[in-house]
């Protein structure tokens, strides 16, 4: 449900950019695939911009270089994660699966971070 979306304010810039209340029992992808390319990035760029690196971030990312961790799969739209590995001297590949809808996460080579939007089709 949009009511649940994590990033803070998302949801509220979402439904005043559209002017609905409609989209409250929508889920994200759905949501999103009402905005095109450049409202989306005029709603999400400022929660881009205030997305930091964490310890947790850091220490998945230290786990990943010492082969603890293979594939991190995230639904976050930030590259926080990327950032921690390259402050860990680690570049993984990366992969966005919301281009490749019909791609499985095993196919990924591992060490890898799978990015995983997916975005509905918007109802015609």
């Amino acid at each position: 449900m949009l009511g649940e979306i994590n990033a803070s304010g998302l949801g509220e810039n979402i439904r005043q950019k559209l002017s609905t209340d409609d989209l409250s029992k929508k889920r994200y992808g759905e949501v999103m695939a009402f905005l095109n390319a450049e409202e989306r990035k005029e709603i999400i760029g400022p929660l881009l911009e205030k997305a930091k690196v964490n310890w947790g971030n850091l220490a998945l990312a230290g786990m990943m270089k010492q082969g603890f961790v293979g594939r991190v799969l995230t639904f976050n739209f930030d590259f926080v994660h990327a950032t921690a590995c390259g402050i860990n001297g680690h570049y993984p590949a990366i992969y966005d699966f919301s281009q490749v809808p019909d791609a499985k996460v095993t196919s990924a080579i591992s060490q890898s971070l799978l990015f995983c939007i997916c975005m509905a089709k918007a109802p015609a």
